[in-house]
């Protein structure tokens, strides 16, 4: 397994924290009343996870594949993954955030590649 480095974090709805794994490619939930850990992998190997954006609304943990270009949607009641491929490589996404005034939207930023965009969900 590679170095498991925490990178940026979220609380949910019930005041759990999530935890982008980046190293490992892991998102890691830690529950605030028993400490227990938890890891979900997703989908695709080596992904590079890197933040954990809470959907406080829907439920669904969002976060960043930095290594494969992808964003990444899991719903923890069910452990389903759901990845969307990003239009360019080497985005470098490492900030995402939920559009308040469109649910099916997100938004993302890259650092090295200064592109930014969204996606948008048709469902």
């Amino acid at each position: 397994m590679k170095d498991p480095v925490a990178r940026k974090l979220g609380a949910d709805w019930d005041g759990n924290l999530w935890v982008g794994l980046h190293g490992a490619g892991e998102l890691l939930r830690v529950d605030y009343k028993t400490l227990k850990m938890t890891e979900f992998t997703p989908p695709s190997k080596d992904a590079g996870v890197y933040l954990a954006e809470p959907d406080l609304k829907n439920h669904l943990i969002w976060t960043t594949l930095h290594q494969v270009d992808k964003l990444a949607r899991l719903d923890p009641a069910t452990g389903v993954w759901t990845e969307y491929p990003l239009m360019f490589a080497e985005t470098d996404v490492r900030r995402i955030d939920l559009d308040p005034t469109n649910p099916k939207r997100v938004w993302y930023s890259g650092v090295l590649s200064s592109r930014m965009g969204y996606i948008e969900l048709l469902q």
